[in-house]
């Protein structure tokens, strides 16, 4: 599991197989953060 803000990380991480299982909107202000897993786990 990890976690990354969408400005960050958030498609490098989409595109290597991992998979979102939770977001917060809005934190902070006007971005999210983002709750990946290993979709191979």
């Amino acid at each position: 599991m990890l976690d990354t803000f969408d400005w960050q990380v958030e498609g490098f991480y989409l595109k290597r197989g991992y998979r979102e299982f939770g977001r917060l909107d809005d934190f902070p202000v006007g971005h999210s953060r983002v709750f990946l897993q290993d979709a191979r786990h």
